[in-house]
Parts: structure tokens; sequence; C-alpha cells
């Protein structure tokens, strides 16, 4: 009984592991294919010793019909008979001669003790008779007349029924043992098939394991992999890209902020150790809180953009859709904007149609805002700005389009990263934080929608938002 924990053990231990399952499904198949023709074999082998014997009877039968009509007697015919059937290759074979109204004429020694002649009736084919020791026979009747008969004889065979089950019986028992070493064999076998189909997974598992960050460019060779596993090693691969590039991402991103931050708090900190260095005038001591303070804005409005940057990206910021007359929404966009644009002479137009969505407005006026302010940056004394808003196919389209300086074209493949920006002639790098365009792709991306942006340079800039409506 203290046995039965540990079988349950290594049952679920067993049906837990892949291998596991794979030997006890090819070893239950082999072994049901085998026991299977085991089985036909083991039929049609008794099937055929079943029908040999019914044709000896028969041919016994026959044998002593035949030899009455050579006028032999019965007695001799019977103990012909039974010459003939004594060898240890034949089966013994017993015979009764009666009269046509059932009187005996003769039979084989012993026969009526086991065998009456009541057992007998009816059985024109081969039948199987238990005789009064229990035993099994083989038994048939036949009736011959004729030929100098002057009355019919009835002739009585039977022949005992377990030579078949003696013929059988070592095949049976090597039947079981047989299945008992293809139960070990294919046990083995089919372990050892499945820890070389798995062994794949092996490889995949060391790689993960293994994996770092210093690692993150290490890809999985699914030239060699099973057909079933390619998919699932071109989708680690494509996972590895994401990590990396997820990586790569963050560290630039690290660094970018350590830049950010350094060069307004290491002016913080010159302004004030300067100050502090010698005896200064009130005026001073205000000149220099004041650029302190600039340089604090400027730092909180980073820590707003990058905390509003977070929070779109782990969706904590959820939009609040709400079906909206887009045009409508792009010329109270244009009122904000105007007096910005018009000091800078730059014309702020809308050309919009019939257009309505499902948008957060309060997120969807920043995302054009951020876009109008890099237009009205961007575009010279002179210039134009267009808003324009339509709707096809199950989207709303909004166009924001400038006569602008326009984006090189080595630069639009990193527009959208964080901190990345393009300074204008007399800017200096403090001026912008290069996360306007990141905000604008991060609130497209929370509507399901997506952004294009084509530019030439000298000629102006064009981007387009689609969202689903």
């Amino acid at each position: 009984m203290r046995s039965l924990p540990l079988i349950g053990r290594l049952l679920r231990s067993l049906f837990q592991s892949i291998a596991g399952r794979l030997t006890l499904w090819y070893t239950a198949s082999s072994l049901m294919l085998l026991f299977s023709a085991l089985i036909i074999a083991y039929w049609a082998l008794e099937t055929r010793l079943r029908v040999e014997n019914q044709a000896h009877l028969e041919t016994q039968a026959r044998l002593v019909g035949a030899l009455l009509m050579d006028a032999l007697p019965p007695v001799e015919t019977v103990r012909k008979v039974r010459e003939e059937t004594s060898s240890p290759t034949e089966t013994e074979v017993l015979v009764r001669v009666l009269f046509a109204d059932g009187s005996l004429m003769a039979e084989s020694p012993g026969m009526s003790e086991e065998l009456p002649g009541r057992m007998f009736t009816g059985r024109q084919a081969p039948a199987v008779a238990t005789g009064l020791s229990g035993k099994h026979y083989w038994a048939i009747t036949r009736t011959f007349e004729g030929h100098g008969f002057t009355q019919p004889h009835i002739v009585q065979v039977a022949a005992r029924a377990d030579n078949a089950e003696r013929i059988i019986l070592p095949y049976r028992w090597r039947m079981w043992v047989g299945l008992a070493v293809a139960f070990l064999i294919c046990g083995l076998a089919g372990y050892r098939i499945a820890r070389n189909g798995i062994a794949p997974l092996h490889g995949l598992v060391e790689l993960a394991r293994d994996m770092q960050s210093s690692t993150l460019d290490r890809r999985i060779d699914t030239a060699p992999l099973p057909t079933e596993l390619v998919a699932l090693g071109q989708t680690i691969n494509r996972m590895l890209d994401r990590l990396r590039d997820a990586f790569t991402r963050v560290s630039n991103f690290s660094d970018d902020i350590a830049h950010e931050l350094g060069t307004p708090l290491g002016i913080i900190r010159g302004q004030i150790e300067v100050t502090l260095a010698a005896e200064r005038s009130a005026d001073e001591y205000r000149d220099t809180l004041v650029s302190s303070l600039e340089e604090i804005v400027l730092l909180s409005g980073l820590v707003q953009r990058l905390l509003f940057l977070a929070r779109l990206d782990h969706q904590v910021v959820l939009p609040k859709l709400e079906r909206r007359d887009v045009g409508a929404e792009l010329t109270l966009i244009r009122e904000f904007y105007e007096p910005l644009a018009s000091s800078q002479g730059v014309a702020l137009e809308v050309a919009a149609g019939e257009a309505s969505g499902a948008i957060d407005r309060i997120l969807f006026q920043r995302a054009v805002g951020n876009l109008v302010t890099n237009a009205i940056r961007h575009t010279p004394s002179g210039g134009r700005i267009i808003l324009e808003a339509s709707q096809s196919e199950g989207e709303v389209i909004v166009v924001v389009a400038d006569t602008g300086t326009g984006i090189p074209a080595d630069r639009l493949p990193r527009i959208f990263e964080r901190f990345h920006y393009i300074a204008q002639d007399g800017e200096t790098a403090g001026d912008h934080l290069g996360l306007g365009l990141a905000i604008v792709k991060s609130i497209v991306d929370l509507h399901r929608g997506r952004i294009e942006l084509v530019s030439h340079p000298g000629e102006g800039t064009r981007a387009t938002i689609r969202i689903p409506t």
C-alpha cells in the first residue's frame, strides 16, 4: 500500500511530460496494432483447424460408408478405422454402426460409455458434442443404403475436439509472451523517439535560459527544425527582434533623458555657483532666480510630457470616445492657434467636409495641436497651413499640410521617436524637447488609428491621421 502514492506521483509526472505522453501514445498504439494482428492470426488459425477437423470427420464418415459398401463387416470396418487413426499424429476417431431401427452392429471400444447414441440425434452436419466425461467431440451422423444393404446403415462418427486446443495452446502462450516483450520494446523505442522528437525544444529552452541584454542578437536557426516547430522558432525570433528594439529604445531613451535633464540642471547649478562665488546685488540675484525658474519650467514641462507619454504607453489614459464633428473640432483648433500663426506671418486655414467619428476630444485636440505647432515653427513668413477633414470607407481622415521647410528624407524614419527633433536656424537644442510627434503617435495609436507623414525639403510637410469611425 505504501507504494501506491509513489506510483501515483510517477504517473502524474509521466502525464505531465510531453515525452511521457508521446511514449504512452506510441506504446499503446503499437500494442493495439500488434494485438489486433495477433488476434486476427489466432482467429484465422483456430478457424482453419476447426474447418480441417470438420473435413477430417466428414472424410472418416465417408470412409466408413465406403468400407461397408465394399462388404466389409461392420466389426472389421470399426477396427480398420481405429487402426488408421491410432497414430500419435492422428486424431482418434470413434465409430458406431447401427441398423435402421437403431440396434447396434458394431462400435469403437468404450464409445457407449462416453457418447451414447442419443447424442448423435439430428447431427447431419459436424457439431460439437460433450461426452459424459466432460470432453468435447466433433460428432456427425450419416446414413448409407443400397449396394447390397438389406436395410439402411446408420454411421455415427466422433473425434476429439481438443486437438485444436493442444495445437493453439503453445501459440497462445507465445502470443502473450510476445506481447509482453513487445510492450517493453515499444516503450523503450517510443521514449527514445519522443526524446529525439522534442530535442529541438530543449534547444529553444537553452536559448531562452541564456538570453540576456547582451545576447539579444542571437537567433534560432529554423532550418534544422521540424516543420511543426518552424513557426514557433520564427515567432520567437520576431519576439527577440521586438525585445531588442524595445531594449535599444529604452537604452536610448535613458540616455536622452539623462542628456535632457543634465543640460538644464547643469545650467541651474552653474548659475547658482557663479552667483554664490561673490557678493551680488539684489538685481543680480533676481536675474539668477529668473533664469533658474525658466530652466525649472523647462524641466517641469519635460517631466509632464514624459509622464503623459508613460501613461499613454501603459494605457492608464483611456480615451473617452464620443462621436464628434471633426470639422468643428478643427475650427476650434484653428481659432486657438490663429494668434500664434498670425504673429509668425503664417496663414492658418480649415477645409473640412462632412466628417464625424468617435474621438476623445481632449486627446484629439492635443494631437492635432502638436502638428499645428510644428507646422507653424517650420513654416516661414508668408507660408500657409491647411487643416483638412474627410470621411471615407469607415475612417475619418485628418490632414495637417504646410508649405514649410520640410524634413530631410534621412530623418523621416525616426521622426516619431522621442527626443528626436529638427532644429531650425537660430534655435538651440534646449528650445524644444522632441516629444511632440511622439505624443501624437501615441494618441493616434490609442484611437486604434495610424499616422503617415510625407515631406519634401523646401516644399512642405503633409501629416495624415486615419481614425476608424
